[in-house]
């Protein structure tokens, strides 16, 4: 077997260490299509400048270029590393050498070579980039991925000022009814006499008068309205999938993921960003209030954050990982997902002993979201914001029960709380309001029949003057006079379409939100939180459907629980085939075939030989219960 070396692209001698020269996989959680590829630290030196294919040459060379307009030491050196095997070279390593951490002694330098896209390589990258440079100065957001989230205080005004409100629409309502009596009584006195034009003349008037007063009605209702129970606003956001897809895209990665994309069970979850500036409203020109009416009026609707601190938080909340898979793509799934099938087989070994995984056994499991003190509704509708497993002895001593330990999943987000109900006042004001259109509504029948009646009178009037002129030869053309009908009227509605709204204490959003919505893609104002958001946006289902798959607690679809035995074997035969089916997969079968999967491994390439730390399936308890409690707050 040969092996080759390349530093940037150029074939180097062996590093002094070639004789050690070792290839390590490391496996995040059994995911089998993502390993970390590591060898052991090169020594690289041989003081040799006339061949060119000194290693610790091309490094220094690398490192003092970054005075004089090259990269420097700030980025890493390719680096790759083939093997030949019966006249077939693969390629083993295809990453970097790190000199960061480089090591530089004289003439020899010291280095650790680091794979292109492993593990931990977009996690860390990741932070390098905020949604915001990526907005402003990549432009890779389109405005189509923002939403307009209307949403409604849950302030409730006190009975005086819907007092005020009840007398004042009353008044205008009593006004209305005057000016109507007045246009009938015009309107019968021009059906008399349907030759007066003076009376003609006074009933337009006055029906353009109580057209105008009826708007004028309907504009001041909606703004005694907006002072007492402020308006619907709106703020600004923007899927999980498309956070996603868009910080994926910045380093050149395609986002999929079956829980987030079309058709998955969270591909209408949104996130709603803090708000620190949510502007102001005017209303009659000397009243302002904070937050926008108008949803033209668009802000900014993206995680508020790094790229790598929204994939934590999106492997925090569904106990997922990352998938680097072919064609640049970046795969988010939970953490068990895997497609591939048990490869490699680890032939019978010496080492016969092992160890149980009861580090991963913890006594309680936390799932939860944070409350919002800005914002009351996330503590009053505090059940489903946290959930806690606690895992015990069926029976036993307590004393010497060992089983121990706190994991906190803790998402770092409030649940939103649908407007499900209307406020005493808001009952009070939707009451008198389908009384008052009830009764504006039979004014503008009453009015429209006024109307059609003198369209129909005076234009036959006038048309027929208008024919007597032309036959007398007299250029004389009367216009027709057409007075527009009233609309109808449904006061209530404004009120009415609140249900389904997000409700919020205050326009100020300081701990972002997690909402699932059914957004209406014609109507900014129709989108609402769907009916599922208390559902899914929620601790313990979150825990059932995502975070119970660490439970050690034996079910239908996992025999064994969470529980497994962890083997550590040196010195196994192992040869460039096997590396191929491990690289492939970490799932295998022992000698006895049990199920398992290698945690890490380590090949020494010059001996032919392997040291693995791996788990087989193995139920060792079957006395563990769970308690769930989900507070409620009070």
């Amino acid at each position: 077997m040969e092996v080759t070396y390349y530093v940037n692209n150029i074939e180097v001698n062996p590093p002094l260490n070639d004789e050690e020269l070792s290839i390590e996989l490391n496996f995040d959680k059994g995911n089998p299509d993502n390993q970390s590829v590591s060898l052991n630290e090169l020594e690289w030196g041989l003081g040799d400048q006339t061949v060119g294919n000194d290693a610790a040459d091309i490094i220094n060379q690398w490192r003092l270029d970054g005075v004089s307009g090259g990269v420097g030491a700030t980025e890493g050196i390719p680096y790759r590393l083939e093997i030949t095997d019966e006249g077939t070279t693969y390629n083993v390593f295809d990453g970097y050498l790190d000199l960061s951490t480089a090591i530089w002694d004289c003439d020899r330098v010291s280095v650790t070579a680091v794979e292109t896209g492993g593990n931990d390589w977009f996690l860390s990258v990741a932070d390098s980039k905020s949604y915001a440079y990526i907005d402003e100065v990549e432009g890779l957001i389109p405005s189509s991925y923002t939403v307009r989230l209307p949403y409604v205080l849950s302030s409730v005004p006190d009975n005086q000022e819907a007092f005020l409100v009840t007398i004042s629409m009353t008044f205008v309502v009593i006004t209305l009814v005057g000016e109507i009596e007045s246009l009938i009584t015009l309107a019968k006195g021009y059906i008399a006499n349907p030759t007066d034009w003076g009376k003609l003349a006074m009933l337009v008037l006055q029906l353009v008068y109580v057209v105008s007063l009826i708007i004028s009605l309907v504009k001041l209702i909606a703004d005694l309205i907006d002072l007492v129970i402020q308006p619907v606003k709106y703020h600004s956001c923007m899927s999980w999938l498309n956070n996603a897809k868009v910080g994926a895209a910045s380093f050149g990665y395609t986002f999929k993921s079956s829980i987030l994309d079309v058709g998955g069970v969270y591909t209408n979850n949104y996130i709603l960003p803090e708000k620190d500036n949510v502007g102001r409203t005017s209303f009659n020109d000397d009243k302002k209030v904070f937050g926008r009416t108008n949803s033209n009026d668009v802000d900014k609707g993206y995680f508020k954050g790094t790229v790598g601190d929204f994939y934590r938080l999106m492997i925090t909340k569904f106990n997922g990982k990352l998938i680097y898979e072919e064609g640049n793509v970046l795969r988010f799934e939970r953490e068990d997902y895997t497609t591939s099938a048990y490869n490699y087989i680890l032939p019978p070994v010496d080492q016969t002993s092992y160890r149980l995984n009861h580090d991963e056994l913890i006594s309680n499991y936390v799932v939860s979201y944070q409350t919002d003190t800005n914002d009351k509704n996330t503590l009053q509708n505090y059940e489903g914001t946290e959930t806690q497993v606690i895992t015990q002895q069926k029976s036993g001593y307590n004393q010497r029960v060992n089983i121990e330990g706190l994991i906190k999943r803790n998402i770092s987000l409030a649940r939103g709380t649908r407007k499900n109900d209307f406020t005493y006042v808001e009952n009070i004001v939707k009451s008198y309001l389908n009384f008052i259109s009830a009764q504006v509504n039979v004014y503008e029948a009453a009015i429209n029949a006024v109307i059609f009646s003198v369209n129909i009178i005076a234009n036959s009037f006038l048309s027929a003057i208008s024919f007597l002129a032309n036959l007398l030869q007299v250029p004389f053309n009367v216009p027709k006079i057409k007075v527009g009908k009233l609309p109808y009227s449904d006061l209530s509605s404004s009120i009415r379409d609140r249900k389904g709204m997000l409700l919020m204490e205050n326009d100020f959003v300081s701990v972002p939100k997690d909402l699932i919505l059914s957004v209406n893609t014609t109507s900014d104002r129709s989108t609402k939180l769907s009916v599922n958001d208390e559902i899914k946006i929620n601790s313990l289902y979150l825990y059932n459907n995502y975070h119970a798959i660490n439970s050690f607690l034996p079910t239908s679809l996992k025999p064994t629980g969470n529980q497994y035995e962890i083997h550590e074997v040196e010195g196994v035969p192992f040869c460039f085939d096997d590396y191929q089916l491990v690289k492939a997969s970490n799932y295998m079968k022992d000698d006895i075939g049990r199920d398992g999967e290698i945690l890490s491994l380590n090949w020494n390439v010059r001996k032919l030989t392997a040291s693995a730390d791996y788990k087989v399936k193995q139920l060792w308890t079957n006395n563990l219960k769970e308690n769930k409690i989900t507070p409620d707050g009070s």
